[in-house]
C-alpha cells in the first residue's frame, strides 16, 4: 500500500475503487453545475427581456428544467457505466490513484444523447434570444444596434453564439473519413 492510497482511506474512509468512482461523478458534476448555472443566468436575462412577466418564467423554468435534468440523468447513468481499477504501476508511480475501465454500449449512447440534447438546448436559447431582441426592435423607434447593446443584448448573443459553436463541435458525427474526404 502506498501513500496515496492511505491518504484515500484515510480522508474519504472507504475503498480506493469506491473513492475512485466518487471522484469521477464529483468532477465530472461539478462543471456541469457551473456550466448550468451560467445557463440559467442566460435564461434569467432572456426573462427579463421578454419583459418579467409570471407566465414566461414559468415557461422557462419548464423548459430549462426538461432540458437540465434529462442531461444530468444521462450523464449520471454514463458515469455509473464507468469501474475504477488498479492503475498499471508506472501510472501509479506518477502519482495517479485511479484509473478506470470501459464503458458499455448504452452509456456511449447515452453520452451521444447528452450531446444531442445539448444541442437542442443551445438552439432553442439562440432562437428564443433572437426572437426576444427582434421582438423588443419592434416596440422601439431606435436602430437594433442601440437596442441590442443598451438592453444587454450583445451579452446574451455573444455567449449563445459561442455555445451553439461550442455544442456543434461537440456533437458526434455519423461521417467516415475516407482518404481525405468525408462522406456518409
Amino acid at each position: 500500500m502506498d501513500n496515496y492510497e492511505v491518504w484515500f482511506r484515510y480522508l474519504v474512509g472507504k475503498q480506493i475503487s469506491e473513492a475512485c468512482k466518487a471522484s469521477l461523478i464529483l468532477f465530472n458534476l461539478l462543471p456541469f453545475i457551473a456550466i448550468t448555472s451560467a445557463n440559467a443566468s442566460l435564461w434569467l436575462c432572456l426573462h427579463a427581456l421578454l419583459g418579467a412577466k409570471r407566465k414566461y418564467l414559468m415557461a422557462l423554468i419548464v423548459i430549462f428544467a426538461g432540458f437540465a435534468i434529462s442531461c444530468l440523468v444521462l450523464m449520471l447513468f454514463e458515469l455509473n457505466s464507468w469501474t475504477a481499477v488498479r492503475p498499471m504501476d508506472f501510472v501509479q508511480n506518477l502519482g495517479y490513484t485511479c484509473a478506470y475501465s470501459g464503458t458499455s454500449v448504452k452509456a456511449h449512447a447515452a453520452v451521444a444523447t447528452v450531446a444531442y440534447i445539448r444541442l437542442a438546448w443551445a438552439a432553442l436559447s439562440a432562437l428564443m434570444g433572437i426572437i426576444t431582441l427582434l421582438g423588443r426592435y419592434r416596440k422601439q423607434n431606435d436602430s437594433l444596434i442601440n437596442i441590442i447593446r443598451r438592453d444587454g443584448g450583445i451579452y446574451y448573443l455573444t455567449v449563445i453564439t459561442i455555445t451553439l459553436a461550442d455544442t456543434v463541435t461537440k456533437t458526434p458525427t455519423n461521417f467516415k473519413k475516407t482518404h481525405g474526404v468525408i462522406g456518409m
